[in-house]
Parts: C-alpha cells; sequence; structure tokens
C-alpha cells in the first residue's frame, strides 16, 4: 500500500469537541447541512452516562472527496454545533491516528534524528529540562541492518511529555544535532519487539 492510496480511501472524519449534550440524530441533522455526503455515523455515547456522549465522533463519506470538501467546509467555518463549541476536524485514520483521548494521556515522546553518537545519558540530559524521566528506549539494530534514528523518551508524567513536544524542532544540549520531538503514538507489538529497554 502506498500512502497515495491510503490518502485515496481515506473517508472518515474525526469531529471533537462536541457538545456533550448532543444526540446523535442532532449531531447528523447539522452534519448533513453543513457537509453532506454522509453514509454513516460513529457517535460515542458515554459509557457511565448515557445521556451524554463522549465529545467526538467519526463521519463517514461517500468517498474521498467529498470528505475532504466536508473537511474544507467545517474548517473554514470554524463549524459550531448548536451554535456552542467549535468543533475539531480532522481525518480518522482508524489504523494510525489514535483517539484524541488517548493522545491526551501519552506520556511518552518520538524523537528522531538520533545518530549513532547519542547516547542515553546525552537524551536524558536534553529531555531532564522537561520533567522527571522514567525510562529511554533506543532500538537496538540487528546485525547487517541500517542503525534507525529514533528513540522514544517516557516521563513519569504527561504534562512533561506535551511541554516536550511542544517544540518540534530542538537542537540536542550535546552533540548540537539536530532532533524532531512530537509525542509517541501507542505503540503497535511490532515496534515493541524492536525496542528494549537498555
Amino acid at each position: 500500500h502506498s500512502r497515495e492510496s491510503t490518502r485515496e480511501n481515506r473517508r472518515r472524519l474525526f469531529v471533537g469537541n462536541i457538545p456533550k449534550d448532543l444526540t446523535k440524530d442532532d449531531f447528523k441533522t447539522q452534519m448533513e447541512t453543513q457537509a453532506p455526503g454522509i453514509t454513516a455515523v460513529d457517535f460515542l455515547q458515554d459509557p457511565e452516562n448515557p445521556t451524554r456522549n463522549r465529545g467526538f465522533a467519526f463521519v463517514e463519506y461517500v468517498d474521498h472527496p467529498t470528505a475532504e470538501k466536508a473537511r474544507r467546509a467545517m474548517l473554514q467555518a470554524g463549524l459550531s454545533l448548536v451554535g456552542r463549541n467549535v468543533v475539531t476536524v480532522n481525518w480518522a485514520d482508524p489504523v494510525l491516528e489514535p483517539g484524541e483521548e488517548i493522545m491526551a494521556n501519552v506520556k511518552a515522546v518520538y524523537v528522531r534524528g538520533v545518530t549513532e553518537y547519542t547516547t542515553e545519558e546525552i537524551l536524558r540530559a536534553h529531555f531532564a529540562q522537561f520533567g522527571e524521566i522514567d525510562k529511554i528506549m533506543i532500538p537496538i539494530t540487528p546485525p547487517g541492518q541500517r542503525r534507525r534514528d529514533y528513540a522514544f523518551v517516557h516521563y513519569l508524567d504527561k504534562e512533561a511529555a506535551h511541554k516536550a513536544a511542544s517544540t518540534a524542532k530542538q537542537i540536542l544540549l550535546e552533540g548540537g544535532n539536530e532532533i524532531e520531538v512530537s509525542l509517541a503514538k501507542p505503540m503497535d507489538k511490532k515496534t515493541k519487539n524492536e525496542l528494549k529497554e537498555r
């Protein structure tokens, strides 16, 4: 699968910041008027309180162009549902994109641009400025394979991770090479196996 084909198949949008007391029918009606072409709505109720929703939903469209048009329309209009909350809208990549709630609780950052000279100590010295570090994970390179250029820094609390990821491009305090930092998406099994704590 090339990235292109995945993008062409993208028909699902993630819509967040929905008023919690909005019903599925109202949501659907409002979405249809503002961004028509919907084939399915995955509207999540709050498990603890069936009269309230969880603040986000997934909306599926007929095809990619329709979804893209809807996404743009919502972004441009700053779509507010029931005239209150301005919703957030993004592609919902069921495989690639974890939900907003999951990402909000992430305590680790993903660091790209790590070289063979970047030791755990160098990373620790740099990332300690944002908060207390729990552990650092650098992938081990199997013999004969190209060295991977990334690492994960796990913090004890999510605030530190979010602070560390608030600046995407940073210069390592030691070594001075540029790194890119982002919140780490929850790992799949394959990535977990490639990493082992040093």
